[in-house]
């Protein structure tokens, strides 16, 4: 997988080249509120490597997904958002 794709939305806010407020930030992700959110706490939370899509997840991506989860979680906590409503 590639670190970054020219012409992937998701990459170039990865890679701050445009103006999308990042809530989260650290070297491997960034998390960020969705333009379009159907609910008040609607949050992205994606790689700073390119992945084309889930399709192309395998066993060893494993960690990586534990740690969006993780990192997801530990947003809504920030928020004050209950644990009864995280999907």
């Amino acid at each position: 997988m590639n670190e970054k794709e020219a012409n992937c939305i998701f990459c170039t806010i990865a890679h701050k080249e445009d103006d999308t407020e990042l809530l989260y930030e650290d070297e491997e992700f960034v998390a960020f509120m969705d333009i379009k959110p159907a609910t008040p706490h609607h949050y992205l939370i994606i790689p700073k490597i390119h992945i084309k899509n889930v399709k192309v997840l395998t066993y060893e991506h494993k960690e990586l997904v534990e740690k969006l989860v993780n990192i997801g979680t530990e947003l809504l906590e920030n928020q004050n958002v209950s644990k009864d409503n995280i999907r």
